[in-house]
């Protein structure tokens, strides 16, 4: 490997020395700066490098000089010169200097050579700070720097070397950026500062089925199943068992050296899932010594508290041809809970005009409520007229705003070079995690279906020995034979769900040279697996086993359940006359306790190989090919009372699946115009064991155009894919709920238009129009599986991205980079929208009966929704399409300034201009679910981060903005939409301030603390009723957490 490095490195000299020369005549003589130095100990190459970026100055030297030698590293405030010099002390090297930005490294006369038998080929490297074309780290203290020992291996490509500007947009988050985000959590320190979106949260799985907990990652609006993301570049087992995504808390953020975000399809060269872009997380590497963090935090107004513990230590062993290196982190986060915030506590909702507000409360109340609204208990008895408006129950108290969550992380890296110029290497992940989501105590009402016949629990016969005499003699007047009641069972307890996620991955891996190839060899493999336990739901078989009783001879005066099968299964009689009138025993039969166990499974075997080959006319082409082949497994076991329906709980059918796909590829870059016109090409074949996919094939032609150093453009077209999963496939309706508004509400017998003659040619709401004079939505969380569908083929993507890159010459530290991206998913595996379902059937000009959409929607005998069928297809396509920009600037304050400091800016804009669902509408013509612009996909979003490093001292300045936008698209279409509440939404930004102290010797231990969300703005109020809001009364798409604060440190041996 050191060989072939070497002639790379060597191959720059033809190109560095003019170059080196120009810059020369250009530099003009400077007083020198003090520069802010954190280079640990370890490999030289990587230590030049970090240099050159911190102090942006040229440093010329023969490759062989630098192979193989370490240095003690420099930490501190210094010239740059006199920073040099302690990096190179006790390496044999010293320096001379050409003029003030520019040094030639040389050996020292009486030292002799650590690598006097290398048989490394003579070469000259050049390493230096930010050019046109490179992904910026960290300013102004590197941490993603560019090893120049190695081939870089950028996110998007697999040869792109520094220097050279990517053809795909690649943004860059050091170590540094990640310190400063005051997160313990990867992926919410990801989002908070770059194109990635948290679409998967704390705050937004609290009532997910199966990924309450989970925390996940997108890019462009398209979802975590379009973005892939990789460890050191390499693909990794998902952690869901329901889609192919990825669970970012699985990631030790301790042991992420940087973060690398590419956008566009890169399917050519990382294989499926590709489309929206790829998240490359890249491991530390080289570290001698270790760290330490300990960091806590808390929210103003409660809940939220954390704390997080980790160790790093890396060590060399074997005479320096192995490291090992290694990580433990644990935290814990607590709940914020809506106890824990007033504007979650307001019971209201949004009329059905959405044009005022609306009390909100449920009519489940704790004690029951008996023969319509004529009977009710609460805390002081029988009470009688119930008025949901006074009387009825405030669930909103009990709701979770954040889901809690412990974590313990575990990563290992062992490396060990072996004679021949072949090394092996081993990464292993471990990580597990526990989360627990609770809500209000649940319900059930007497017509209540249940079953896979569709039974219902039943009214109390009037005769039951529970029904108490004022309630028997109302029933009697009025000519029923049984009592109709609701009930809320609190005697149950909170509903919760708690999840138990344990995820190992390991990549074990040979690598080396052969002639002009690189190449490199691994086998990977890794499992997921979730445990999820829910209790607290009701059984509704269990309740009409409960209700019907006869008299127990074996206890005079007293009572059993009828079945003799139920009482072996521990039935007791219930008595729902009155809060908290149902006893221990009875509340423990009827109580619905279900576990899901989930496993996911991958392995993968690949080789690689990189090289150059020399043209005749002197240019070297790029190449890179492969064979990869990958097993994906899946088993799913669910409960057999959820799968039968006998209980509150969705129901998630058993699976057992497997999946193959053998995939080769091969890409080249070929220098047109050496150092001015690149141009890459790459393809990909791969063959699934899917019926509907078989063969498919991906590629990308792009290039990078330099008319000078500070100008470069870039642009590419491609072709990507994403193969439906196994649970896309195979899996049976997996049940979940969803919060919907149902366009029906406020139907009378005088509503005009089509969606009001749709809606009454329904049956019960028509029937509920005649009763009550309108049709009003009781039921807002509906049953809505979701189904597989063994006949899907792959989705396939075409991307064109265009941009530039600028970094002026006469304006040293300043980048700005502009790209324009337009995505189109074709036969886009998805589901339509619960309002998207309910809009194509009531909305279209199509009688129900004909229309295939509402064939996918249940209504119970009241009108109210049952059931939505949301199916898995092949939808007609999914568009994407913006712009990003992208400003760095990094510049010196002089030490006689008040404003003295290393400053450095950057500014991520993104504008969304379409993000919409194309599909055949009911009416046969072409209907769009149209995005953009509304809350989570404002037309504008940017972030911005200034910071001041000052001796000592650095203070970060960072604001997060959502731009203005709209509820939906459906509400903005309707006649009276300028007297609506909460459809228009505000802009809304989030300050944070970071502070960071260096002490102790040499700066190695750090004192960090910082406030987030200065001002303490949660976002707008968005209750029950909008689109984008629900009845916790915000989008987790902004910030529920509120001002927070932390504190922290770090240290270094």
């Amino acid at each position: 490997m050191k060989g072939v490095r070497a002639a790379l490195l060597g191959a720059l000299l033809p190109v560095m020395t003019p170059h080196a020369c120009a810059v020369a005549q250009e530099t003009q003589t400077a007083a020198p700066d003090a520069f802010s130095f954190d280079i640990p100990s370890g490999p030289l190459g990587p230590a030049l490098s970090r240099f050159a970026l911190v102090t942006d100055h040229q440093l010329l030297a023969e490759s062989h000089l630098v192979a193989g030698v370490r240095t003690r590293g420099v930490e501190g405030r210094y010239a740059a010169e006199e920073g040099l010099r302690l990096l190179l002390a006790g390496t044999g090297l010293e320096f001379s200097t050409v003029d003030t930005r520019t040094h030639v490294l040389a050996r020292r006369a009486d030292a002799a050579g650590p690598d006097a038998a290398s048989e490394a080929r003579p070469g000259v490297i050049r390493l230096s700070g930010h050019r046109v074309g490179d992904e910026p780290a960290e300013t102004p203290v590197a941490s993603a720097y560019i090893d120049p020992q190695e081939v870089i291996l950028v996110t998007g490509s697999r040869f792109e070397r520094a220097g050279r500007a990517a053809v795909l947009p690649v943004q860059v988050i050091g170590r540094a950026a990640l310190e400063t985000s005051g997160a313990i959590e990867i992926g919410e320190m990801i989002a908070s500062q770059s194109p990635a979106t948290l679409e998967f949260s704390n705050a937004s799985t609290h009532l997910s089925a199966q990924n309450a907990g989970l925390s996940s990652i997108g890019l462009r609006g398209l979802g975590t199943t379009r973005t892939l993301v990789l460890i050191d570049g390499r693909r990794t087992v998902a952690n869901s068992g329901n889609a192919s995504r990825f669970g970012s808390d699985t990631i030790p953020a301790e042991f992420v050296e940087r973060v690398e975000i590419s956008t566009g399809g890169a399917s050519a060269v990382y294989g499926s899932d590709a489309i929206a872009g790829v998240v490359n997380f890249v491991l530390i590497d080289d570290l001698e010594g270790g760290r330490l963090l300990a960091q806590a935090g808390m929210t103003q107004d409660g809940g939220g508290q954390y704390h997080v513990l980790g160790a790093t230590q890396g060590w060399r062993f074997g005479e320096g041809r192995g490291h090992l290196l290694f990580n433990v982190t644990r935290d814990h986060t607590r709940r914020i809970g809506a106890g824990d915030r007033d504007w979650a506590q307001v019971p209201v909702s949004l009329s059905s005009d959405g044009e005022t507000l609306e009390a909100d409360l449920s009519s489940y109340t704790p004690g029951g409520r008996f023969i319509g609204y004529d009977f009710w208990y609460d805390e002081a008895g029988l009470q009688t007229d119930f008025d949901i408006a006074v009387d009825g129950y405030d669930t909103r108290s009990f709701a979770t705003i954040s889901v809690p969550r412990e974590r313990d992380l575990f990563a290992l890296k062992l490396d060990y070079d072996f004679d021949g110029g072949v090394s092996a290497y081993f990464t292993g992940l471990l990580s597990h995690s526990e989360s627990l989501s609770s809500r209000e105590a649940q319900t059930a009402y007497y017509n209540e279906r249940f079953g896979l016949e569709n039974e219902r629990i039943g009214a109390i016969p009037v005769d039951h020995p529970f029904v108490p005499e004022p309630i028997r003699q109302a029933a009697l007047a009025e000519g029923l034979t049984g009592i109709t009641w609701r009930r809320r069972f609190s005697e149950l307890g909170e509903e919760y769900r708690r999840n138990d996620r344990t995820t190992q991955r390991f990549w074990a891996g040979l690598q080396g040279e052969a002639g002009i190839w690189s190449w490199d060899v691994a086998l990977g493999h890794g499992r997921y697996d979730q445990d999820q336990l829910r209790s607290g739901e009701v059984n509704y078989a269990r309740i009409r086993n409960a209700l019907d009783i006869e008299a127990d001879p074996a206890t005079p005066g007293g009572y059993r359940c009828v079945s003799a099968a139920a009482r072996a299964a521990g039935c007791a009689p219930l008595d729902m006359f009155g809060v908290n009138a149902i006893s221990a025993e009875a509340a423990d039969y009827i109580r619905a306790t279900d576990r899901l166990e989930v496993e996911v499974e991958q392995w993968t075997l690949g080789g690689s190989a990189v090289g150059d080959l020399a043209l005749p006319d002197g240019r070297a082409m790029s190449l890179a090919w492969g064979l990869e082949h990958r097993v994906d497994s899946q088993r799913t076991r669910g409960d057999a009372a959820a799968l039968n329906r006998e209980t509150g709980y969705v129901g998630v059918p058993d699976l057992d699946a497997v999946g193959h796909a053998s995939e080769v590829f091969a890409e080249a870059l070929v220098p047109v115009v050496p150092d001015r016109f690149d141009v890459t090409a790459a393809l990909r074949l791969a063959h699934y064991d899917i019926d509907r996919v078989g063969l498919v094939g991906s590629y990308r032609l792009g290039g990078v155009w330099s008319p000078s150093d500070a100008l470069a453009f870039r642009g590419q077209v491609s072709r990507a894919q994403r193969a439906p999963s196994l649970t896309e496939l195979y899996s049976g309706p997996r049940g979940d709920y969803d919060t919907v508004s149902d366009p029906c509400h406020g139907v009378t017998g005088t509503s005009v238009g089509q969606l009001a003659e749709n809606c009454r040619s329904e049956p019960g709401i028509a029937r509920a129009i005649a009763e009550d004079g309108v049709y009003e939505q009781t039921i807002t969380s509906v049953y809505a599986p979701n189904s597989g569908n063994p006949d899907l083929e792959e989705e396939r993507s075409d991307a064109v991205t265009l941009g530039l890159v600028y970094t002026p010459v006469r304006a040293e530290g300043l980048s700005l980079s502009v790209d324009l991206y337009d995505i189109r998913v074709s036969g886009a595996i998805s589901s339509l929208s619960s309002r998207a379902l309910l809009s194509e059937c009531y909305g279209a000009p199509v009688a129900i009966s004909a229309n295939r959409y509402c064939d996918d929607i249940q209504r119970g005998e009241t009108g109210q929704l049952l059931e939505m069928r949301n199916r898995v297809a092949n939808l007609n396509e999914i568009r994407s399409a913006g712009a990003d920009v992208t400003l760095d600037y990094a510049w010196q304050v002089s030490p006689a300034s008040i404003w003295a400091g290393d400053w450095d800016l950057r500014i991520l804009y993104a504008y969304t201009d379409r993000l919409e669902q194309v599909f055949e509408g009911s009416d046969g013509e072409v209907s769009r679910s149209v995005w953009d612009g509304e809350v989570g996909a404002p037309h504008h979003r940017w972030t911005a981060r200034l910071g001041v490093t000052r001796g000592p001292w650095l203070v970060q300045w960072r604001v997060r903005y959502e731009g203005a936008a709209i509820d939906g698209h459906d509400r903005a279409a309707k006649a009276n939409a300028e007297d609506m509440l909460f459809l228009e939404i505000d802009p809304w930004m989030q300050h944070d301030l970071h502070v960071r102290y260096l002490a102790g010797a040499e700066g190695r231990l750090q004192i960090f603390g910082g406030i987030n969300n200065v001002f303490h703005d949660y976002g707008p109020f968005l209750p029950s009723g909008t689109e984008s809001g629900g009845r916790r009364n915000f989008s987790p798409g902004y910030d529920a957490a509120g001002r927070r604060v932390y504190a922290g440190i770090r240290a270094r041996w």
